[in-house]
């Protein structure tokens, strides 16, 4: 279940950064306008680990460790028009058949993923990763674009990942059972129980 949450009250109050570290970290977000977690991780207060656990919990959907995006599925990137992956942000990384996955680092996008859903012609399910991995695995899938953010900062250390298959994404506002595929005439897919 998501939560309504910050993220930032929900680091603090798990402990994982104190205030002054987190007004910090909005100060770095104003002046340079990347997202918090981004911020907060230049700054070295959070562990990239410790902040895509928060994302997962806070937009009740899977996180890829750091260092995963790099191995996304071709048939997946296939489905995604550049434009609307570089616009939305988003990284198509798995395809099982029936659903796509994508990685996005801004849970705001959640309610765009019925764009993906239309123009993938699939049921859409999200994945968290970090900002900077977004922007790197778009820079290197679909080339460098003017219209695309490229952030100042370096990635974490990569990881290996296990596959996860995708929560179907849902947003804040509306009922979560809603599936983005169903407008397109498909048939509904379960999700399965996300792994910790």
């Amino acid at each position: 279940m998501s939560t309504h949450e910050t993220l930032g009250l929900m680091l603090v109050r798990e402990g994982l950064v104190t205030r002054p570290q987190l007004y910090d970290a909005l100060r770095l977000q104003r002046q340079n306008n990347l997202l918090l977690g981004t911020c907060l991780l230049s700054l070295g207060y959070v562990d990239a680990e410790r902040l895509l656990s928060t994302l997962a919990k806070q937009l009740a959907i899977p996180a890829l460790r750091p260092g995963t995006l790099g191995s996304a599925s071709t048939q997946a990137l296939r489905r995604v028009p550049r434009d609307l992956a570089i616009r939305l942000r988003v990284v198509p990384y798995s395809w099982d058949g029936e659903m796509l996955g994508v990685a996005l680092a801004d849970g705001r996008i959640l309610a765009s993923l019925s764009e993906v859903a239309y123009h993938s012609q699939s049921a859409v399910g999200a994945y968290v990763a970090l900002e900077l991995e977004i922007d790197a695995a778009l820079r290197r899938f679909y080339g460098d674009g003017e219209d695309q953010r490229v952030p100042s900062r370096g990635m974490p250390p990569a990881a290996a990942e296990e596959r996860l298959r995708p929560v179907r994404a849902t947003t804040f506002d509306e009922i979560p059972s809603r599936d983005f595929g169903r407008a397109l005439g498909l048939e509904s897919l379960e999700a399965a129980p996300v792994q910790a």
